[in-house]
């Protein structure tokens, strides 16, 4: 996992016109947690007005190369039991 986002991260420096090359980008797995790994991904934006655009190109290629992985986010559940009286 952390393999790929540090592939999406670079993914970001070549094309988007908003990342920078240095400080190079990096991941950090930071904890394990109920239903998840969670992971930082450290990317710095040429500018700071830039850093919408930073994180949505990220987050989009999160979002297709986890789909094309079969690597799937899940989300909390809830079971409600409805009691008759």
């Amino acid at each position: 996992m952390k393999e790929i986002l540090l592939e999406i991260a670079n993914e970001a420096v070549d094309r988007s016109a908003c990342v920078l090359n240095y400080p190079p980008p990096s991941v950090y797995f930071l904890e394990f947690a109920d239903s998840s790994l969670n992971f930082t991904l450290v990317v710095w934006a040429k500018a700071f007005n830039m850093a919408w655009d930073v994180q949505d190109f990220i987050n989009t290629r999160i979002d297709e190369r986890f789909r094309e992985e079969g690597i799937e986010i899940p989300f909390p559940q809830m079971d409600v039991h409805i009691r008759k009286s």
